[in-house]
């Protein structure tokens, strides 16, 4: 007897890990996290694959995007691809930059530039084989792709020996053109042999002798601290161009803190101890035959100081106090008065409280007055500092004659500040029929001795908070 026997075998085969297009990311998400707006897919090169997760959550600046690297690490974008400034890259978007570079692959058309990480590529019509914009780009010798309709069709020029220049114009083959605005087009033969029986010419643009492009340029969005150095580095094709620096449309001279090197193909700028005023959009200028501009770069400075102190003004014998916050606690924080650094002694203060730092005269002199700074790291702050004298019309000796009258008589800065009058260290509490003592107008401070006589004489002193001082009655006798 015949028997067969079927056999089921069931077979389970993994796959790798691959990302969701963007078309099934929000399904994806919707099924792999509680929270979809967290889901994010990255390259990991740990494992040289993918991996999900349901927490990390951030963006980075144009031209790159996050990887898996044990944390989240920043890449470039690959070749084909870019990421344009001001739009932010956030992770639970996609693992990869967010547009995909145009491509010249139209009739009549021919690479112009295959841009950057920040920017599309360009494109231009071929003029050697007789193609032309069908409508003008904004730049008459490239168009961009991703802004505009860079279509190319057949130009016929009026005479059949004409040919186009590189600036689309029919001229007659054999004149010499010296001067044009594009670059030519030069063809190159490149031996690309597959086997012995195939050849293929391929066609390159190259740029010509008489102008540059940029082979690396700084990121668009550079965060900084006041006081930290900075180095803008710009990569050029040739070296034979004069370049310029410039910033918010400004040409920026060198300076103390602003160096520059400009040997080589490398162009560099370098600002130390970068401050607030040093915020801005800056980019290089090259000057060839054809001016061009490398892409803007933002610099953000962000303040050493979060609070500020302003100009102080006091009056004798009163406490001066002045405080400042830096941006972290363990930031070193030093105090100065001219060049001589300030210490903790019997009349002075200083002391912190995590971030904030202060110092405190608890009795101004005159002498206090001038500008005072506060260092932190490489920044420093300045503080003018005013203390007044307390008495607007001072105190003065008296001489005078057995049995007149004596009036001691002064004015203070400040009004209707409790003053104390002395004779000889004793206090003098209230008026008597011979000592009357009286304030005018709030400012002006008298005591009057009426027929003052010999034993009158002696030290006289008032007293205003903190602030003494000390006069002396000299009582003549008639003879």
């Amino acid at each position: 007897m015949l028997f067969r026997f079927l056999i089921l075998v069931r077979v389970c085969a993994a796959f790798p890990l691959k990302c969701p297009i963007p078309a099934q990311r929000s399904i994806r998400a919707r099924g792999f996290c509680q929270d979809p707006a967290k889901y994010s897919c990255l390259k990991n090169d740990l494992i040289n694959g993918y991996s999900e997760n349901c927490t990390i959550f951030d963006f980075l600046q144009p031209g790159r995007k996050h990887v898996l690297r044990g944390g989240l690490d920043a890449d470039i974008c690959s070749f084909e691809r870019y990421q344009p400034w001001p739009i932010l890259f956030y992770t639970n978007v996609s693992t990869n930059c967010i547009f995909l570079k145009s491509a010249c692959n139209e009739e009549g058309q021919v690479v112009y530039d295959n841009g950057n990480r920040n920017t599309d590529i360009t494109c231009r019509c071929d003029y050697t084989r007789g193609y032309d914009f069908l409508n003008k780009p904004q730049n008459p010798c490239f168009c961009e792709p991703s802004k505009e309709d860079c279509s190319c069709f057949l130009k016929t020029c009026p005479k059949a020996t004409d040919k186009l220049s590189s600036d689309y114009e029919c001229h007659q083959e054999d004149k010499n053109l010296t001067v044009s605005e594009c670059e030519a087009i030069i063809y190159q033969r490149v031996n690309t042999t597959r086997n012995k029986s195939i050849m293929e010419y391929i066609s390159m643009r190259e740029k010509s002798s008489n102008t540059a492009y940029f082979i690396d340029e700084p990121l668009s969005y550079i965060e900084l601290r006041e006081g930290e150095t900075v180095t803008l580095t710009y990569e050029l094709s040739a070296k034979k161009f004069p370049v310029s620096f410039l910033k918010d449309n400004q040409f920026i001279p060198e300076t103390t803190s602003i160096e520059k090197m400009v040997a080589g193909r490398s162009k560099k700028i370098t600002i130390r101890n970068v401050a607030p005023s040093d915020a801005g959009t800056y980019y290089l200028r090259v000057d060839g035959k054809r001016r061009i501009d490398s892409s803007l770069t933002e610099l953000l400075i962000y303040p050493m100081f979060t609070s500020k102190i302003e100009p102080q003004m006091c009056i004798e014998g009163n406490k001066l106090h002045m405080e400042c916050a830096v941006y972290a606690d363990n930031i070193e924080v030093q105090w100065y008065k001219g060049k001589q650094q300030l210490h903790d002694c019997k009349n002075m203060l200083i002391h912190k409280n995590n971030n904030q730092h202060m110092l405190t005269i608890e009795k101004a002199t005159v002498g206090d007055s001038g500008n005072y700074y506060v260092k932190a790291g490489t920044v420093e702050m300045e503080i003018p500092v005013t203390v007044k004298d307390m008495l607007r019309r001072p105190l003065v000796d008296v001489t005078i004659m057995e049995g007149l009258d004596t009036k001691f008589e002064f004015e203070t800065e400040e009004e209707n500040v409790h003053v104390q009058w002395f004779y000889n260290r004793k206090e003098i509490t209230e008026s008597t029929e011979r000592r009357q003592i009286s304030r005018l107008q709030g400012r002006v401070h008298t005591l009057t001795i009426l027929q003052t006589r010999l034993e009158d004489s002696g030290k006289y002193s008032i007293k205003i908070k903190a602030y003494d001082k000390i006069v002396e009655l000299n009582v003549k006798g008639i003879v």
